[in-house]
């Protein structure tokens, strides 16, 4: 069950009006609104449940002569009924009409029911009133409520709407009421409304006295203070009718008396006035905190707990040690940076009406530690004395000053049997250094059967000894001992002609209600938690209330001003009123002051020209408020945080010549801002694309777009752009709404726009946009035309490319398998043929290509292309293949240490044509003997004859190194085709004479009888 106020049937407006007044201004008794629920000894405003019915006008008359007199107006009167709370109320203190009390005394109700139900009290000069306490017996009212007589019957007769009653103007009565059980409410008969200039009902409140039920009502006592929470608790828990309708029997009586006790031993009592709808659990948590409380479930019951102050007992605490643990706990110290040296605790003080005070205290032990003040104000309303909020202060402050640890412990279950939430317990674990008494907060178990259970928990700081509680600062009964905060205020957004820049601008207007306030401060918030000083205002507006509704295109409006500086107001010439003089707030419409006509009791009838300043006329409605300020005066307020669509907070902070209105107890004014959007940049889109350039180069872009702010302030804009990962910014100004950048292709770029205007003055930026530059996703096309060639030790390869722009280069793949599972890549080619040597005689390879771009895209492969090398025959030796010259060439050409090279060598005059299949040169680099020589070993392969003939050549004295004269001795094997020759070849017999000979400087070798006919030349 919710834990809502009140269901009362509600009334429909009706359209006559008493003294100027609609039937709106009175019945305020909306859907949904709920009954206000009251305890203890409080002030709330009525709330009005019927329209004005049986109104009259009495004529108010002057003596003009000695037998003669003049009607200079009228009176009005009308029978009104409005809701108090839910009852049943013990006693009525007080009557406010207008902030001003007109009746005051000690109505109590009667004990007896059915019989005291009501009770009957006249208001001096305001006429008669009944008080309904609210009990379940309560008859209807025959004093108001009772109807005039038989409603007619006619079609189109509503009783509840007076336009349609018959003798309309008269205020006849026809429809009915209930009883309102349960609900406490006051009828006033033929209450004085005021003379004809009166625009609304007086506001009615009333103190009253209310005890809550407790128990049966046993040992429940109440004082001016208010109630024990306990008394509160039980009947949030058990009413039928707006509480939780929970069976008391369900409650731990005894917890809940020892609380109620404790508290009124302290004389710390509660009176609370709940005018909003909310759930139990937010009801039972804003009392609780009040005094430290809890509610916890134990053995099937409800019980109620307060943690206690002082010296308490903790001798016979269960404890929690080392041994009781199952698992590591975990514990977390705020240490001082969170804590607080001075409490303020705001109030609702009844000697002064039940406006809002504050007591403190501070705290000097904690400022000693921390060398700063640390302040806080904390919000108390149901606290209604000065003595319980002092009280208050130094409990709260005392625990605020000291640091707080929290944490969890997982234990064995045996040791938690008798720790329930609330409770305290010894907290003492050696190993961890921790040993204080702590507050169990909740205490779970994994599952039914388990046998640990978690423990979280928090530092006790309520155990101190007896402190002393200084005497609260009193004020001096009903004289106000500070200002009140400003009552009355408002936040417009000015037009262009008041600003200097594009940003949206601000004006505060406030109504002063008192002589001491000679300025204020503007706090603003984003988010309504911390507050900044966003300018200092000398300028207070003055406050009207139009008094009748006014067309659109109407040039005169009575206003009745209120506040302090209502006779600041004079006519303005016509000129000044072109000129926009003194301009008028009203709703959404800003109107320009011309002549002003005094009517009597504040009341002005004022020459307006409409729809001034780029505003649109409007129609506004009868109570409507009008703020008057010279144009001046009037100064633009930016901030960055001034956002078309966003809900800000602002705070108006009254300035006295001795110091300011604690900013805590300042009203919140919550705007939205609708602008037209000037200062920020909206609708902020990006888009990315790629272009080739005529060299086959590819760009990326990303093009921004915005929507331009219509404002002829604004000169340009400037963006930025910035890579992810990358420190640096690129700013760019635009006098449009769209800027392009080049970019790097698929990498995330962040972009924002401010405007810049006229002045120079830059704005908030926009929302940040990002996106992923484009690249190139098309796969190149494929190579054509393309062939593989075998040839000595090498296959040669050649295709044609395909003409993509941005083509890049080609892949060759071989493979040694026709379905290319062991391919590898051996070329990558960015023209259109390629080489791979040092393949065998004879060896088939298999090959396949395919094209890539400069954005790293891949063509599919081509189709796949074998080739085999050829094995030398005699016929490949052709004639003048090799002289002197070629060798020559081949023997100096350079190579690195160990490197090899390769050569074929076909036939030539020098050489001729042997009966050989092939001749190929190895070529070798020698480490020289000296820096200046090099020296080269040439393999001359006669194939199949492995034999190997060594040629040296040098500069300068070469000698055989060591290594390579065993070369030279080495015995070779016979050629195949010689096996059946009865010489043996005798090439090493050869080789050791050329050593000889070169050792000794001859110029040529002379010629052995080797069957090859191998012919040995020296060259320089």
């Amino acid at each position: 069950m919710s834990f809502l106020f009140g269901n009362t049937k509600n009334q429909t407006n009706v359209n006559t009006s008493v003294a100027g007044v609609d039937n709106d201004d009175v019945n305020t008794n909306d859907e949904a609104v709920p009954v206000p629920y009251l305890a203890g000894r409080t002030k709330v405003a009525l709330r009005w449940i019927t329209p004005a019915y049986r109104w009259k006008a009495t004529e108010v008359k002057v003596k003009t002569g000695k037998s003669s007199s003049s009607t200079v107006g009228y009176n009005y009167y009308a029978d009104l009924a409005g809701i108090v709370g839910l009852g049943v109320v013990d006693n009525l203190f007080k009557v406010w009409f207008d902030d001003e009390v007109v009746w005051e005394g000690n109505l109590a109700r009667g004990e007896t029911a059915g019989v005291n139900e009501f009770a009957d009290f006249t208001i001096a000069n305001y006429g008669m009133a009944r008080i309904y306490w609210g009990s379940d017996t309560q008859p209807v009212d025959d004093l108001v409520l009772t109807p005039s007589g038989p409603a007619p019957t006619y079609a189109g007769f509503d009783p509840r709407d007076v336009s349609t009653w018959p003798n309309k103007g008269k205020g006849e009565m026809y429809d009915t009421h209930p009883a309102y059980r349960g609900q406490c409410y006051i009828v006033f008969k033929q209450l004085y409304f005021g003379a004809q200039d009166r625009t609304a009902t007086p506001n009615i409140a009333v103190e009253i006295a209310r005890e809550p039920d407790y128990f049966g009502g046993a040992n429940a006592t109440m004082t001016n203070d208010g109630v024990s929470g306990s008394l509160i608790l039980f009947e949030a828990l058990t009413n039928p009718r707006f509480g939780m309708a929970v069976d008391p029997l369900t409650l731990d009586e005894a917890s809940f008396e020892s609380v109620r006790q404790y508290q009124e031993a302290n004389n710390f009592r509660l009176s609370p006035a709940v005018t909003s709808a909310t759930s139990f659990r937010e009801f039972a948590a804003k009392v609780l905190e009040y005094y430290d409380g809890f509610l916890r479930l134990n053995n099937g019951k409800m019980e109620h707990g307060a943690f206690r102050r002082g010296a308490v007992d903790t001798s016979n605490l269960p404890r929690i040690a080392d041994a009781d643990l199952t698992d590591e706990p975990t514990i977390v110290s705020d240490g001082w940076k969170n804590t607080v040296n001075q409490v303020g605790v705001i109030y609702r003080e009844i000697t002064r009406a039940h406006k809002d005070d504050i007591q403190k205290y501070r705290d000097a032990d904690n400022y000693q530690r921390t060398g700063e003040i640390k302040a806080e104000n904390v919000q108390r309303p149901w606290i209604n004395n000065a003595a319980a909020a002092m009280r208050y202060a130094v409990e709260y402050g005392k625990m605020a000053a000291l640091p707080k640890q929290t944490g969890s412990l997982t234990v064995m279950s045996a040791s938690a049997e008798t720790l329930l939430p609330g409770g305290l317990f010894w907290l003492q674990l050696a190993r961890f250094g921790v040993q204080m008494v702590c507050r169990c907060v909740s205490v779970t178990a994994p599952n039914d059967n388990g046998n640990t259970v978690k423990i979280e928990w928090e530092s006790e700081r309520g155990l101190w000894p007896s402190l002393y509680v200084p005497p609260p600062a009193l004020g001096l009964g009903n004289f106000k001992v500070s200002p009140d905060p400003l009552e009355f205020a408002r936040i417009v957004e000015l037009p262009e002609a008041f600003k200097d820049r594009a940003n949206i601008a601000v004006f505060p207007l406030a109504e002063r209600n008192d002589a001491l306030f000679i300025g204020f401060r503007v706090w603003f918030s984003v988010n309504g938690d911390s507050y900044d000083l966003i300018a200092d205002s000398e300028t207070f507006a003055v406050r009207g209330i139009v008094s009748a509704s006014l067309a659109a295109g109407a040039g005169t409006v009575d206003v009745k001003m209120t506040g302090l500086d209502a006779d600041t107001i004079d006519s303005v010439s016509a000129a000044g009123q072109a000129d926009d003089e003194l301009l008028g707030f009203v709703d959404g419409e800003i109107v320009s002051v011309g002549a002003v006509t005094p009517l009597g009791d504040n009341t002005y009838r004022l020459a307006i020209a409409r729809a001034r300043l780029a505003s649109s006329a409007q129609a506004h409605a009868a109570a409507a408020v009008v703020w008057l300020v010279p144009r001046a005066k009037i100064t633009a307020i930016y901030n960055e945080n001034f956002i078309t669509a966003q809900t800000r907070q602002f705070k108006l902070q009254p300035v006295t010549s001795g110091g300011e209105v604690d900013l805590s107890v300042c009203p919140v004014i919550s705007y939205n801002f609708t602008g037209n959007g000037l200062g920020q940049v909206t609708g902020l889109t990006l888009a990315t694309g790629t272009i080739f350039q005529t060299d086959g180069t590819l760009q990326s872009r990303i093009t921004a777009t915005w929507n331009t702010i219509n404002s002829p302030l604004i000169a340009s804009y400037e963006t930025a752009l910035q890579q992810s990962g990358v420190s640096a910014v690129d700013y760019q100004n635009t006098s449009g709404n769209q800027i392009q950048w080049t970019v790097i292709p698929n990498q995330t770029y962040t972009v924002k726009v401010r405007a810049i205007d006229i002045y120079g003055n830059t704005y908030a930026w926009s929302a940040t946009v990002s996106v992923t530059s484009a690249r190139d996703t098309t796969a190149p096309g494929y190579p054509s035309n393309w062939s593989v060639t075998g040839s000595i030790r090498a296959f040669n390869i050649k295709w044609t490319k395909p003409d993509d722009i941005d083509y890049a280069g080609t892949e060759v793949y071989m493979s040694a398998n026709s379905d290319m599972s062991s391919a590898t890549r051996v070329a990558v080619v960015g023209g259109e043929s390629t080489t791979v040597s040092g393949i065998a005689a004879s060896t088939t390879r298999y090959f396949r290509l395919r094209a890539f771009d400069t954005s790293g895209n891949f063509s599919g492969y081509t189709s796949i292309v074998s080739a085999t090398t050829p094995t030398a025959v005699t016929s490949d030796l052709a004639a003048g293949a090799v002289n002197s010259a070629t060798l020559f060439e081949v023997v100096t050409g350079t190579a690195a240490r160990g490197e090899a090279h390769d050569v074929t060598i076909s036939a030539s005059a020098t050489m001729p044509a042997m009966q050989l299949p092939a001749l190929v040169i190895h070529l070798i680099r020698l480490a020289p003997a000296h820096p200046s020589v090099n020296v080269f070993l040439v393999f001359m392969v006669f194939v199949p004859c492995s034999l190997d003939l060594r040629l040296l050549r040098g500069r300068g004295d070469l000698r055989f190194p060591p290594e390579e004269r065993r070369h030279c001795r080495r015995d070779l094997p016979q050629p195949s085709h010689l096996t059946n020759s009865a010489a043996p070849c005798s090439a090493p017999s050869a080789m050791a004479g050329l050593a000889r000979r070169w050792r000794h400087g001859q110029r040529r070798p002379r010629r052995n009888g080797c069957p090859l006919g191998c012919r040995w030349r020296r060259y320089f």
